[in-house]
């Protein structure tokens, strides 16, 4: 019975290890879609990746960006959200705060965009295109 178990776990393991490769395969192939600034095929590879494995930080932070660049701002405020929460806390968390702003911006949401850049120089204070942008923020809900 123990080997039978023994097995079975190595098989789960060995099953969950390949699953993940998948995920990253897809990941990487929208990264190269995406740096030729094909978004909409970098966009698909993005959610096969999430359809993969729906908590890939990687896949949802790539996905907010595409679907940004494609001019698809609520999609990708969704997805920004989503990577965000799991962001928030790294060293990207600046980068993910940035583009939640940037998102804002398009939508002329100014008190979130002003939040945004905000959290994002908290965390990164010398980003100077944050500062930028939070002072056009600030000019644009003044006004």
């Amino acid at each position: 019975m123990k080997k039978i178990s023994l097995v079975v776990l190595v098989l789960l393991l060995c099953s969950a290890q390949a699953f993940a490769q998948v995920d990253r395969r897809e990941v990487r192939s929208g990264n190269r879609a995406f740096k030729k600034g094909e978004w909409t095929k970098a966009e698909i590879d993005y959610k096969k990746a999430l359809l993969k494995d729906s908590t890939s930080v990687a896949a949802q932070y790539n996905l907010a960006n595409a679907l940004y660049r494609e001019e698809n701002y609520t999609e990708a405020e969704k997805y920004s959200k989503a990577a965000l929460d799991s962001l928030s806390r790294s060293p990207r968390g600046a980068d993910a705060y940035f583009n939640n702003g940037d998102i804002y911006l398009q939508q002329r949401r100014w008190r979130e965009a002003i939040e945004a850049f905000k959290e994002s120089l908290r965390r990164n204070p010398d980003d100077m295109d944050a500062k930028s942008n939070l002072a056009y923020a600030q000019k644009m809900l003044y006004k």
